[in-house]
């Protein structure tokens, strides 16, 4: 096991357990996981998680996100949170074009396996992730 399939497992590990805790505080009417979704949502989505990781983790991420927004945040702060979610995503995209240009002249990149991952509980499908030459 490469040190990078050890991180995209310990990566599904994360989204999967976070996706379940999610699911308790809506069965239970509960908020007792908030800390954990406001830290997803603030810091590993909108904040220092994506420049250096692969578009499907950022991806998934925001997907969980998504899938519990309105569980947990003010509906009012959507459209903040979606214009903050652009700028995000254009700076992703800016780093990335610069980033292929970097790779085509020999330095090595990350990228996902095949395998699409699907946080919802049950799955066991995981991402891969490797080295790209």
């Amino acid at each position: 096991c490469t040190p990078q399939a050890g991180t995209a497992s310990r990566f599904n590990v994360f989204l999967k357990g976070a996706n379940r805790l999610f699911w308790v505080d809506v069965d239970e009417d509960t908020k007792k996981y908030n800390h954990i979704f406001q830290t997803v949502s603030q810091e590993l989505v909108l904040d220092t998680f994506g420049r250096d990781r692969p578009e499907r983790a950022w991806k998934d991420l925001t997907s969980l996100v998504a899938k519990f927004y309105f569980y947990y945040a003010v509906a009012s702060s959507l459209p903040s949170y979606i214009a903050d979610l652009k700028e995000v995503k254009k700076a992703r995209m800016a780093e990335r074009a610069m980033a292929d240009g970097m790779e085509s002249e020999g330095s090595v990149g990350w990228e996902w396996g095949s395998e699409a991952s699907d946080v919802s509980a049950g799955s066991s499908s995981p991402n891969v992730m490797r080295r790209s030459s």
